[in-house]
């Protein structure tokens, strides 16, 4: 058996470490990627599943190897001017990572290369990815299994736009002022929210806003506000704007069964509470139930991107400390969304089951 999977971002090296660890050792993986990757420098916050994920795969510590990846523990979520809503612990003894995403390529490829004889690192961009049926073509070498994880798709007719999610735009920001706190701070402000991630020798902050609400220049000078308030430094040059699309693919599975996509190929959702990760690891356990077992649930795929999206405006349902245009269509979408129904009783599934105590700190914070 071979497989591609194509991108070297956290998608796709998450995704060749789950293959690796799951899979038997006749079943060849080949990370292709271009010589440059290029991530957000903010970096990226994750679930507990994450850092169990690399434990399993390349022997992660994070004792031993935050250095290396440039990685703080997570013992939860921070909330700040959410109405009332503050610290939302993980379970005792759980914690997720807050890491480098510059940093992520080099600490994780060298392991694979010494921990998996099946494994093959080939630098190259890919051009085409073409299903012949039973096998692809990756640019006229055939696979078995492709996994697509070369970042945003070019065009969105294979995809939905989510109307139900209510961010389309960001600053983010590099800072060299250090954190000391060990959790991901989520800091409502009157265009939105803002996260901020300690990492070992910096900080990351990303100023999340709506633009048909908020213009650029009342961005910027807010996010400026705000991080002179919690005395942080920063340069204009450390600071990267952009837009993004709220969506999600139809499928990551294509009709003959042997190409998928996941990373930001496969879905790109607010990203409150790292739910975009976690939304990696369940479709990374998809495509390892189609390759083991033959077996591709679509219907579950869609229970999960339903359930993200009831996730994220779960935080909305009760407001912020402020009273403007955005946070009032936010709550009134979020309170559409669930048609005055008790969204503790919603099918959590995915999403909130890992954790009945993050669960129900969720539910006594939000509702």
């Amino acid at each position: 058996m071979k497989i591609a999977v194509v991108g070297a971002g956290t998608a796709g090296i998450y995704c060749a470490i789950e293959l690796l660890e799951a899979l038997p050792k006749f079943a060849k993986v080949d990370l292709i990627h271009s010589k440059s990757i290029s991530p957000i420098e903010v970096g990226e916050s994750s679930l507990i599943s994450f850092p169990h994920a690399l434990s399993c795969g390349i022997d992660y510590v994070h004792h031993f190897d935050s250095e290396e990846l440039g990685s703080t523990v997570k013992y939860g979520v921070q909330f700040k001017n959410w109405n009332g809503v503050g610290l939302i612990p993980f379970a005792s003894g759980s914690y997720g990572i807050q890491f480098d995403t510059t940093k992520f390529p080099q600490f994780a490829i060298p392991r694979l290369h010494q921990m998996y004889s099946n494994f093959s690192e080939k630098v190259r961009t890919v051009k085409e990815i073409k299903s012949l049926g039973r096998k692809v073509s990756l640019d006229g070498e055939e696979y078995d299994f492709v996994v697509d994880c070369r970042g945003y798709p070019e065009d969105y007719s294979d995809y939905i736009i989510s109307d139900k999610v209510y961010l389309d735009s960001a600053i983010a920001i590099r800072s060299y002022t250090p954190g000391d706190w060990e959790y991901t701070y989520h800091i409502a402000h009157k265009n939105g929210w803002m996260f901020g991630l300690p990492l070992k020798s910096r900080t990351g902050w990303g100023y999340l806003y709506n633009s048909k609400i908020t213009s650029q220049l009342e961005a910027q000078d807010d996010v400026a506000k705000i991080l002179e308030e919690y005395q942080v430094e920063f340069h204009s040059k450390d600071c990267r704007e952009f837009s993004f699309k709220n969506y999600y693919a139809k499928s990551v599975m294509n009709e003959d069964g042997n190409i998928f996509v996941n990373g930001n190929r496969a879905l790109f959702l607010e990203p409150i509470q790292a739910t975009s990760l976690g939304c990696y690891g369940l479709i990374n356990e998809m495509i390892l139930d189609r390759i083991e077992n033959d077996v591709y649930d679509h219907q579950k795929y869609h229970d999960i991107m339903n359930e993200v999206i009831a996730f994220i405006n779960l935080h909305y349902l009760n407001g912020s400390d402020f009273d403007t245009p955005f946070w009032k269509m936010a709550t009134t979408g979020a309170k559409e969304l669930f048609g005055g129904n008790d969204p503790s009783t919603y099918s959590w599934n995915y999403i909130l089951d890992w954790n009945p105590q993050f669960r129900r700190q969720m539910f006594e914070s939000f509702l």
